[in-house]
């Protein structure tokens, strides 16, 4: 009688927060260059890191770790907070071959697709190496760090990914295709972090677990920035 009482709760915290995301409005196609610019203000920046640690959260309580919003809004300067980092460095050596100018790589690598959160410590230690090591040392980083490694893709993650519907893969270079390809996958991904479809799949995951803790704080890290 308890656990049907407390899954009638949670089905109406899923169904209050279900239409209330409907009634939001985040368009996130309208602005297909969405990232950081050359010269990003202060404010712009916290922008996008808000941004990608929402999507960052998302992605990881799609595997059961809830609660990684608030370890994604710690920022640097502390050693175990994060920083955004570009997956391409900012100078770039055999990299520079992969685009078709000079131009074309500074912006493609402000682009969100080509970003990630990462502590600053992990992100002072890969300054400026070149991707196949950046590559490497993203496997025992973030979640979505470690979705550019082919070690990240067991058959669990793989089950995921389908039912999230993101095609993300291992990449050997990260040129201008494969910075598109992120890039749209990426887009896909903040359609989920603020969409009810979201609450819907949160409430096949947490099925076994107590949802209503877990429905109610997500309805705290969906608030948008």
């Amino acid at each position: 009688a308890i656990a049907a009482a407390r899954q009638r709760e949670v089905g109406a915290v899923v169904e209050a927060l279900t239409d209330m995301i409907d009634t939001l409005s985040f368009d996130f196609r309208s602005n297909p260059e969405i990232g950081l610019p050359r010269n990003p203000s202060s404010k712009t920046r916290n922008i996008i890191h808000t941004i990608l640690a929402r999507m960052s959260a998302c992605f990881d309580e799609a595997f059961g770790d809830h609660g990684a919003y608030s370890r994604y809004e710690v920022r640097s300067p502390a050693q175990r907070g994060f920083t955004i980092e570009h997956v391409l460095p900012s100078e770039g050596g055999m990299e520079k071959s992969w685009f078709e100018s000079q131009a074309g790589y500074a912006k493609r690598r402000n682009r969100i697709g080509a970003l990630l959160l990462i502590r600053r410590k992990d992100n002072e230690a890969l300054a400026d190496v070149d991707f196949p090591t950046r590559r490497a040392g993203y496997r025992d980083l973030t979640r979505l760090a470690r979705t550019f490694h082919p070690d990240f893709y067991t058959d669990e993650a793989v089950r995921v990914l389908n039912e999230l519907g993101l095609e993300f893969e291992p990449m050997e270079k990260f040129g201008p295709a494969e910075i598109e390809k992120r890039h749209e996958i990426y887009i896909q991904l903040a359609e989920l972090t603020w969409s009810s479809r979201r609450i819907a799949f949160a409430a096949r995951r947490e099925a076994a677990e107590d949802s209503r803790v877990y429905a109610l704080n997500l309805s705290r890290s969906l608030h948008p920035a």
